[in-house]
């Protein structure tokens, strides 16, 4: 079958040393924020992106050792600090499958915008000449305006849905919230998946990733849950726990995380750069081997979402910045 997809040449770009700028790495925390302190990394720091990463601050054995089985590369250049406040080009956002040997090859998916000036856009397999959306994101510039994504063909009912696959194979709608005012961390709950969320790595667990900015995804499972089960549709359902309080009690347990570096992140962007590409580590073994490729899809999806969000904060500096010039 022949790929209607832009013929891509990055290749071994990413792989490629970039020189780090002056300019201090994109973390423009409000007070509060878990990654507020930013870790001091020199090239002796690297490790090898398939070594096991130690997540700090968990509350769980087994929830404190990440160790990736798939990796992709999301190239997007992202929004430089000196520009002006316009909305980003058009272009799909590739992201690449990472070979064994550290090679990228064509884009496994696109995430593509349908309109010029709209953030929405929906992901498809890069390969696909339909171009048919696996998710469906519905996203507006401006403070208050939640994202909302639809997991599946949005086209589909799931109350007509009679497939063989079930629940599978229905349209999960959700929400993507912040988590506090002070927080650029955000979560949502996905029907028959369970409760995901995004967040800041500190400055421990940059370190220990080699990262200039981490990305952390997590999925919070009850608290009675062994890691090794694999989640099923009960999973933020019916299955939720509860202390002996009565309360319910969950355990994140880290199942991908962005990592943007020297060696990482997309060509053409820098440590300043916001909203910019790098490498999409995956450890999805928690969940069972059904709904593995639709979790894919929502990491993938939800990652692009939290690049939009950097995107949009540094666009409402500019504009603050250039407000106030005029005045």
């Amino acid at each position: 079958m022949t790929s209607t997809a832009p013929p891509y040449h990055i290749t071994n770009r990413s792989e490629a040393s970039l020189r780090a700028p002056t300019l201090p790495p994109y973390t423009e925390h409000a007070p509060g924020d878990e990654d507020i302190e930013l870790a001091s990394l020199s090239p002796s720091t690297s490790a090898s992106s398939h070594a096991p990463t130690t997540a700090a601050g968990s509350s769980s054995p087994a929830a404190s050792i990440f160790t990736p089985t798939k990796q992709l590369q999301i190239q997007t250049p992202g929004k430089t600090l000196l520009s002006f406040p316009t909305p980003p080009p058009r272009d799909p956002i590739p992201i690449f499958q990472v070979t064994a040997s550290g090679h990228l090859d064509r884009p496994q998916y696109l995430s593509m915008r349908s309109e010029l000036r709209s953030g929405s856009c929906f992901l498809a397999h890069g390969d696909d000449e339909t171009q048919a959306a696996l998710t469906t994101t519905t996203y507006r510039f401006g403070p208050g305006r939640r994202p909302v994504v639809a997991l599946g063909d949005p086209a589909r009912s799931p109350a007509l849905d009679t497939s063989p696959q079930g629940e599978e194979s229905r349209t999960q709608v959700f929400e993507i919230a912040g988590r506090s005012l002070f927080s650029r961390a955000v979560r949502f709950d996905v029907p028959g998946l369970g409760s995901f969320g995004w967040r800041y790595g500190n400055s421990t667990e940059r370190a220990a990733a080699a990262a200039d900015s981490l990305l952390v995804c997590e999925v919070f499972i009850a608290e009675t849950s062994h890691v090794s089960a694999r989640l099923g549709h009960d999973q933020g359902g019916s299955s939720s726990s509860s202390n002996s309080s009565g309360k319910e009690s969950t355990v994140p347990h880290r199942i991908a995380q962005l990592v943007r570096n020297e060696t990482f992140r997309s060509p053409g962007s820098t440590r300043s750069s916001a909203g910019n590409g790098g490498r999409l580590m995956l450890d999805l073994d928690v969940f069972d081997e059904k709904r593995r490729e639709r979790v894919e899809w929502l990491v993938v999806t939800t990652a692009v979402t939290m690049l939009k969000r950097e995107v949009d904060r540094r666009r409402a500096q500019q504009i603050a910045t250039i407000g106030a010039i005029v005045s």
